[in-house]
């Protein structure tokens, strides 16, 4: 998918996010989500059915257009309730003519626990759902589903005493209520998660958190016209906020307050960052590719070469020094073209049941020796006695034996090497710290990134190598240091579900 289409499905799925956010009743939550489907995705056609409470069978919620679909599906029966009892995303394609094709798609709606409906659509044409797509697919599925158990919570607790207090400090959203002060009148605990707990926002004037010129020219606009405002994009510190302005009528004062609806939007701008950033090393991956190809025969006949004038007797010994240079820089040459081969080829992955604990303790067996001739303590901590994960063995080695000479390069007067395993939700978790010098705060973004490195003679790619093999185990790696004297790196692998 190229760009510009990825970021018109991005902005366009953003703007429904919001939409659905801002709505509260059931009919205009389906109307968001079945426009909202043909609008980010092209289909021709879009559905939203619901399940029962009793768990048997879904209902139609929404389509476009009307009456195409059947009104109730029996779980489990056809494509709907198929994904509705797997939970899994179901592509279906049908050949109509010889150049003409039917893509039917289903995604499930997931809540905390469990399925809470299905939606998904019909489009024409020879363009497949490609691995885009389905991730913004799966992940729109995702918001539906928080919308819709909002909306359950809403309506159980509708006749309750507490019912304002309650939804407001459960909502998802930020939610914060301007007078036409611009002063916030009151707010929900999420609000607070966003803006920084140790603030009290009562009464403090809104342009005073928020300093965006676009978004203070629409509140003044909303207050001038009492009208909706929605998906205003802030960037506030570190963070990407979408913001829904709706104006609600203050009968005491016979005035209008403005109830602002704020969703932190930054992890949804991470990820399409991180996919363009991806895309980007990909083709750089291909390119250089080509180039190592190019380079090794050269290179491999100048070694042999200099190996022969080497051997020459009537080479004087200050040349033979100056040939054994040139030889360390061709090998240290010959070594990056290597990895550049390796990176830039499709990870081959032998997965098997693998017990993490003892795949651990026998490479810091194996590092024992080396560890002690640079003055290195190795220390071992396990939290869990059982940590069994779904992986390729060779390659986590070789990832560990990165991060594990990383942090011996960085301690040259000695020092502690400390891993600890333990477990975090579904995840087996690995910490592996050292006292060495740290990576500056500013390097702390870039070093998984190829060819970064702050080393005379490293190639840059042990790190973006970890960082991939980890990826590959549906993992994740991050680091944290200080900068002068420690460096830590967190990794977690998902691990083996067993089947009750």
């Amino acid at each position: 998918m190229d760009k510009r289409k990825e970021s018109k499905i991005l902005h366009q799925l953003i703007s429904t996010i919001g939409d659905l956010n801002s709505s509260f009743e059931r009919k205009d939550i389906s109307r968001v989500v079945v426009e909202g489907l043909c609008k980010i995705f092209s289909l021709n056609s879009s559905f939203f059915y619901s399940l029962n409470e009793s768990r048997e069978f879904l209902s139609i919620e929404a389509q476009s257009p009307e009456k195409i679909e059947e009104d109730t599906i029996i779980i489990g029966h056809g494509p709907v309730g198929w994904v509705a009892k797997t939970g899994e995303l179901l592509i279906v394609t049908d050949k109509i003519s010889e150049n003409k094709f039917s893509h039917f798609v289903a995604v499930p709606v997931k809540g905390k626990k469990g399925i809470l409906g299905v939606i998904g659509g019909r489009r024409s044409g020879n363009k497949e759902f490609d691995v885009v797509e389905k991730e913004y697919l799966n992940f729109f599925g995702t918001q539906v589903g928080a919308v819709m158990e909002n909306y359950i919570y809403y309506h159980r607790l509708r006749r309750s005493k507490e019912f304002r207090d309650t939804i407001l400090y459960n909502i998802p959203s930020g939610i914060l209520v301007l007078n036409p002060q611009w002063r916030i009148k009151t707010y929900n605990r999420s609000a607070t998660l966003i803006f920084g707990d140790d603030k009290n926002l009562k009464n403090m004037e809104i342009f005073k958190i928020l300093k965006d010129e676009i978004f203070l020219g629409s509140i003044k606009r909303a207050f001038e016209k009492a009208c909706r405002i929605n998906n205003i994009e802030v960037s506030w510190k570190d963070r990407f906020l979408n913001i829904n302005i709706v104006p609600m009528k203050n009968e005491e004062e016979g005035s209008f307050d403005l109830l602002m609806v704020v969703d932190d939007i930054t992890e949804i701008k991470k990820f399409y960052d991180d996919r363009e950033r991806s895309s980007r090393l990909s083709y750089l991956g291909q390119f250089v590719a080509g180039v190592a190809h190019e380079l090794r025969n050269p290179l491999t006949g100048i070694n042999i070469t200099l190996d022969m004038v080497k051997e020459d007797k009537n080479l004087s010994e200050k040349n033979k020094k100056l040939i054994e240079n040139v030889l360390r820089e061709i090998s240290l040459l010959e070594d990056m073209l290597t990895s550049l081969l390796e990176i830039s080829k499709p990870m081959e992955m032998k997965i098997k049941r693998l017990n993490l604990i003892e795949l651990i303790k026998t490479f810091l067996d194996s590092q024992q020796k080396v560890a002690e001739k640079r003055n290195v303590k190795i220390n071992l901590t396990i939290q869990n006695d059982k940590l069994e994960i779904m992986g390729d063995e060779k390659k986590l080695r070789q990832a560990l034996m990165n991060l594990f000479n990383n942090s011996i390069e960085s301690m040259p007067s000695g020092g502690d090497f400390s891993v600890k395993l333990y477990k975090k939700g579904n995840f087996a978790c690995l910490d592996i710290c050292d006292t060495g010098n740290g990576i500056p705060k500013g390097h702390l973004e870039k070093i998984f990134d190829p060819f970064f490195t702050t080393k005379q003679t490293g190639t840059g790619l042990g790190l973006y190598i970890t960082k991939n093999i980890i990826n590959h185990h549906k993992g994740r790696i991050r680091a944290e240091s200080d900068g002068k004297s420690w460096t830590r790196f967190v990794v977690e692998i998902p691990m083996v579900r067993d089947l009750a």
